[in-house]
């Protein structure tokens, strides 16, 4: 008693799959790029805005630019990792004073110290909310099926 299996049109399967191998890097960091750019407008509409100006004179240019140590205009993300696998999404502030609203800080005027500044822990709140929405397991499914669609092509 034998059996005969017989495959039809293995070789382009595979010719698929390798093909999805090789845009695959690319359509991944597409993703997310995407699920980062959202926490990035998240934590940008819920910095707080200061008392500062927004406009700065800037005098080798002569005209006004936007005060980049603000919180709302200092968030950047980027895509670091050499690899698929170790690929991640960085989402940072330029802003020096970042750490002192989100985590509080004493007021300190002229060498006395006046009372402790309760932090905001706004970044703190979007992230968890980020997380717990279900925006990533969506975007992981669009990106699975986006996958799917390209190797049963």
């Amino acid at each position: 008693m034998s059996a005969e299996l017989k495959f039809i049109n293995l070789d382009d399967f595979i010719n698929r799959l390798l093909e999805v191998g090789r845009e695959y890097p690319d359509l991944s960091q597409k993703y997310l790029r995407r699920i980062g750019n959202n926490l990035k407008r998240k934590a940008i509409a819920a910095s707080p805005v200061g008392k500062a100006a927004n406009l700065v004179w800037n005098w080798k240019a002569a005209k006004f630019r936007t005060n980049r140590k603000k919180l709302k205009q200092s968030w950047t993300g980027k895509i670091v990792g050499s690899t698929v696998l170790d690929s991640e999404y960085q989402l940072r502030t330029r802003a020096p004073h970042f750490h002192l609203v989100e985590r509080g800080h004493a007021l300190v005027i002229n060498g006395r110290y006046l009372k402790f500044v309760q932090g905001k822990y706004f970044f703190r709140r979007v992230v968890q909310t980020f997380e717990h929405s279900g925006e990533i397991r969506q975007e992981l499914e669009k990106f699975m099926n986006e996958v799917k669609a390209k190797i049963e092509k």
